[in-house]
């Protein structure tokens, strides 16, 4: 009995396309050994089924939980970049597909505002973001924290005027959600699995043009302010949707079902 979970095929895209390539028999072969499949989004199995073969076996989408389940205290939390002025989030690996330049160009046309970007940049695409910020004479107004703690991303979270996740290839989308819970203004691509993710409530960039960005982000904020209590509780209530228990109940009648 084998069952396979699915987050994403991006390897496809980012590794190679070609059926014989070491990355694509693998998956196949597990594809073809499978009792049962699982994905994490619709998406994801949209995208299984374009590029690959999907045997005749049983298919369930299972979304993710959200990763913070309890609200932590972040009043003691000493930041090591300045938070004295209002500032716009992200949060994720620095890796391209995130496509953190976008939101940093766009930082070019924005003074009233930093950006914090938290995750590894201690890799090839985190030099370049680097660089972008230092060629843009944007030192003192984007700012990048590495990793961070729990309490860390809480606390950024919680104090952040909107939290931006411009990637333009994900299989699900675990940042957004843990946003949401905080019933910030939440803004994302359009592309792939995210709008399933963001719902109605988000706001969503459908290309990266700096001054459209700009714009989409001024409305939506705008928007935003003049609907707080209730945009607040649709953000919280969207996250609340992601649940761990209800994932984890979902998965073990699959596995039941597998094993008779």
């Amino acid at each position: 009995k084998y069952l396979l979970t699915v987050h994403d095929v991006n390897f496809v895209d980012e590794v190679s396309s070609d059926p014989n390539h070491r990355v694509n028999r693998l998956f196949t072969a597990k594809l073809e050994k499978s009792t049962a499949i699982t994905y994490i989004s619709e998406f994801a199995k949209a995208e299984t089924h374009r590029h690959f073969k999907v045997p005749n076996v049983p298919e369930h989408v299972i979304y993710n939980g959200n990763p913070i389940s309890t609200l932590l205290d972040t009043s003691k939390y000493v930041a090591d970049v300045p938070v004295d002025k209002p500032f716009f989030y992200a949060i994720g690996d620095f890796i391209e597909r995130k496509n953190y330049e976008s939101i940093i160009n766009m930082m070019k046309l924005i003074k009233d505002f930093n950006l914090i970007i938290s995750g590894n940049n201690n890799k090839k695409y985190g030099e370049e973001i680097k660089k972008l910020i230092d060629d843009n004479g944007l030192t003192n107004q984007v700012f990048l924290t590495g990793k961070v703690s729990d309490e860390g991303k809480q606390f950024f979270m919680k104090n952040c005027t909107a939290f931006l996740f411009p990637s333009i290839r994900e299989g699900f989308g675990l940042p957004p959600i843990e946003a949401m819970s905080f019933g910030k203004p939440t803004f994302l691509s359009d592309k792939t699995s995210l709008p399933q993710i963001g719902g109605n409530a988000s706001k969503y960039w459908s290309n990266f043009d700096p001054e459209y960005m700009k714009t989409v982000l001024f409305d939506g904020l705008n928007d935003f302010e003049n609907n707080k209590e209730q945009y607040e509780t649709i953000y919280k209530q969207r996250a609340a949707c992601f649940n761990w228990k209800t994932a984890a109940s979902e998965y073990l009648d699959v596995y039941k079902t597998v094993l008779q």
